[in-house]
């Protein structure tokens, strides 16, 4: 097994800190409106809100798919609000980003896909590109076979991406982040185009993930019970706005009914005491 793999994150207070985020798509579109968020090495934080209330956004600001208009955004405590280039590239490499559409190389094998989160660790990112005919450096397929199996996975290696559920192929997403070895994990909608017991198997490992790895995670939800079960805080949004900060525990029916203005139909019919 690498070394990179086995090493331990050393406790940090806060990995991600956002001060003040703002972002404008136009004069008449706030997706964020002043956000101030904390994320430290202990948490594994749900963003709920409903449809359009800037959960992806906030997300893609963090590992700057998207630039913000104002604010600050630190990653373990240095500003990477306005950063570019290389500098950009390295941070990037340092933030684990899991899409609802899994983002794989469907024509390629499973393996393939996971060396590509070795590239934080490739001197030469051309030279390594040219290795994936099959002439992998020996620490990277066995960096790349670790992760595969900590997702339970690792038999289906040599397949094409494409041919695996899609529960699967997000176990593939998943192992393609933990080769990057990264400071934080985001994930937007992970689970939404699975089925449950699929979207269960994801958070399940995502949870371990955390647990032993002490790695932050931060995941964008539209179910509320997954949020509650297995997430330790709760952000929520409603048209670019903070409107819950907490223990996921503290969650309540009223406080989802401020956070929607309804009780969403999953939990109309439960009572109040069961959730």
């Amino acid at each position: 097994m690498s070394d990179l793999i086995k090493i331990k994150k050393e406790k940090i207070d806060e990995v991600i800190k956002i001060e003040n985020l703002t972002k404008k798509y136009s004069s008449k579109l706030t997706a964020l409106d002043n956000i101030c968020l904390d994320v430290s090495s202990n948490d594994f934080t749900a963003v709920i809100g409903p449809s359009g209330a800037g959960k992806s956004t906030l997300l893609r600001c963090i590992n700057r798919l998207v630039s913000p208009t104002s604010g600050h955004i630190y990653l373990n405590g240095k500003d990477i609000t306005d950063i570019g280039g290389a500098r950009l590239l390295n941070v990037r490499r340092r933030i684990g980003m899991i899409f609802q559409q899994f983002n794989l190389v469907k024509r390629v094998s499973v393996i393939e896909n996971v060396l590509v989160g070795r590239l934080r660790f490739s001197s030469s990112p051309v030279k390594y590109f040219s290795s994936l005919g099959g002439k992998f450096m020996r620490e990277d397929r066995e960096a790349a076979f670790e992760c595969l199996r900590q997702v339970g996975i690792e038999k289906h290696a040599f397949q094409r991406a494409d041919t695996l559920s899609g529960g699967q192929q997000q176990r593939v997403a998943i192992a393609r982040v933990l080769a990057q070895n990264p400071d934080i994990i985001l994930a937007d909608e992970p689970v939404a185009s699975l089925d449950p017991r699929s979207s269960d198997m994801v958070l399940e490992i995502l949870q371990k993930i955390h647990e032993e790895k002490k790695i932050p995670v931060m995941i964008n939800l539209h179910q509320l019970e997954i949020a509650k079960n297995f997430t330790k805080k709760i952000f929520a949004l409603n048209q670019g706005e903070v409107v819950f900060k907490g223990k996921s525990s503290s969650l309540s029916i009223n406080d989802i009914k401020d956070i929607y203005g309804y009780i969403p139909g999953e939990l109309q019919y439960k009572k109040v005491s069961n959730f």
